[in-house]
């Protein structure tokens, strides 16, 4: 049996802005979806996780990278996005690595306060 020496592929781009997409759902599967599928297909051939990074609110397109692939979606910007709801609507199909929120907890908050946006 050979082991892989990684455990997963980290990529991303950034298709999101806090009020929604940079384009719409549909422009973005006609352009970037076969490809990310074909990208990441060479990496699920291997065993290898998929994470993927896009800032912003992309939950319209969250049900495509399930189905093409995947494993993990960083980050979950606490500004626009829901991680409770993200969880019980997606979290039996997809990981997620949450991002602490860098607007307002991060500059702003006390130690402690970010100790906790961190823990919780």
């Amino acid at each position: 049996m050979k082991l892989n020496i990684i455990d997963g592929i980290f990529i991303g781009s950034n298709v999101g802005t806090q009020m929604g997409m940079v384009m719409s759902p549909e422009t973005w599967r006609k352009f970037f979806k076969e490809r990310y599928k074909k990208i990441w297909g060479i990496y699920k051939e291997k065993n290898l996780s998929v994470f993927h990074h896009s800032c912003g609110n992309i939950i319209e397109i969250i049900p495509d990278l399930i189905e093409i692939g995947l494993d993990v979606l960083n980050p979950i910007q606490p500004e626009v996005i829901n991680l409770e709801e993200l969880s019980k609507k997606f979290g039996k199909e997809l990981s997620f690595f949450k991002g602490i929120s860098t607007q307002n907890t991060l500059p702003f908050g006390t130690p402690q306060e970010v100790e906790k946006e961190i823990i919780d």
